[in-house]
């Protein structure tokens, strides 16, 4: 199994949930980031600003498929939602060890 992790702008979360629909994917993490910057320090789009800004709200959402279905669903996603970064981790097939943290290989594939 395949985890894909994408990052989309909160105006596009509407175009999440009907391209899951369409896919077959029902259950998904949703997850908020919102970051602050510095005052005094510029960004990109408020070049002028010298305030802290708050930055446009991203929000994550990852979910599980199929290995056979992970490239069509990763091209699915980045026609219909259009999401700022995209990526693909390998599920390991054991469970999870009483010890082990996680069972998420978290080298991109």
């Amino acid at each position: 199994m395949k985890r894909i992790e994408a990052v989309v702008r909160r105006a596009e979360l509407s175009s999440f949930y009907q391209c899951a629909e369409k896919l077959g994917i029902f259950g998904f993490d949703l997850s908020e980031n919102r970051t602050l910057m510095p005052a005094g320090s510029r960004n990109r789009l408020h070049p002028k600003s010298t305030t802290n800004t708050e930055l446009p709200s991203r929000l994550k959402v990852d979910f599980a498929v199929l290995d056979r279905e992970a490239t069509d669903t990763v091209h699915a996603v980045l026609a219909q939602v259009h999401p700022d970064s995209i990526a693909i981790f390998e599920l390991k097939d054991s469970p999870p060890a009483a010890d082990a943290p996680s069972n998420i290989d978290a080298t991109p594939v």
